[in-house]
């Protein structure tokens, strides 16, 4: 995760998909890291995907976590429509 982030911040998101999207086949029941990639995907515009990885982290992580997690991302969504 934390690679995937520092290539986002230095503005190559190809290469941080390709790192997410490594670490979900590897890990796969990791709620956490479904979570997270989650967010990171939706700040590349893939939302589609970011739904679909925040589905797969349901009932892998606390519920807390996933509620904030779909509230910050339908947050992000109301912003980019206005």
């Amino acid at each position: 995760m934390t690679l995937a982030w520092a290539l986002q911040e230095m503005e190559e998101p190809a290469r941080a998909r390709e790192v997410l999207t490594e670490a979900a086949r590897l890990r796969p029941e990791d709620g956490s890291l479904l979570l997270r990639a989650a967010g990171l995907v939706a700040g590349f515009g893939e939302r589609a995907e970011a739904e679909r990885l925040l589905n797969l982290a349901k009932g892998k992580v606390r519920e807390s976590d996933w509620l904030r997690a779909a509230a910050e991302m339908a947050e992000n969504r109301l912003d980019t429509a206005a």
